[in-house]
């Protein structure tokens, strides 16, 4: 009896050791999602493909996240309890979609911002982002993940090298600025940036 009391005296405390040090790291791809659930995704990610991705790795097309904008587990009010007013459908530009997106901390949140630019609005946000991803991929720095929906490093290309080209590659449409200068506001993106931006 006392043997197995202290085998599982040491199974438990081998137990407590693990979980007490138990420290995950977010991955992108990572956590499987429901994009009608409220919060999908863990703080900093987007819910893409059904999966848990870095939001500036998700396409630029406006199509690949599929967020329920009413009911889920927000209520009625597609404010949720941010303590801002969502804008009325067809309101703002290009702009007004970063603008809005940089203050959400919800995916329905993101989404109703892209959602609530005109269609012109949305398009010109689409080709700058699109723009910008795609000079990464050409300089082998990302690469499209099909089943994810999202880009991530390319093949070769070292650990992070994607998130480091897409974040210096689109420094100008979000207002950051550049870590190098090698992918940093590539020039024929430039006019497609600009157009967001005077949007």
């Amino acid at each position: 009896m006392r043997v197995w009391f202290l085998a599982c005296l040491s199974v438990g405390a081998i137990l407590v050791a693990a979980v007490a040090c138990y420290n995950p790291a977010l991955q992108s791809p990572g956590l499987f999602c429901d994009p009608k659930s409220e919060p999908a995704c863990p703080d900093g990610q987007v819910c893409s493909g059904n999966r848990c991705v870095d939001p500036r790795t998700v396409r630029g097309d406006g199509g690949t996240n599929n967020f329920d904008l009413g009911g889920g587990g927000g209520g009625g009010d597609m404010r949720g309890g941010g303590g801002r007013d969502l804008s009325p459908v067809g309101t703002g530009g290009c702009r007004a979609i970063i603008t809005c997106g940089q203050a959400c901390t919800t995916n329905s949140c993101i989404q109703s911002c892209y959602s609530s630019a005109p269609m012109t609005s949305q398009m010109k946000y689409s080709d700058a982002l699109t723009c910008g991803q795609e000079f990464c991929v050409t300089r082998n720095r990302c690469r499209l993940d099909s089943v994810a929906g999202q880009y991530v490093d390319a093949t070769g290309a070292p650990s992070g090298a994607c998130d480091a080209c897409l974040s210096d590659s689109t420094a100008a449409l979000f207002g950051g600025t550049c870590a190098g200068t090698t992918y940093c506001n590539p020039a024929s993106c430039q006019s497609l940036v600009d157009a967001c931006l005077n949007d």
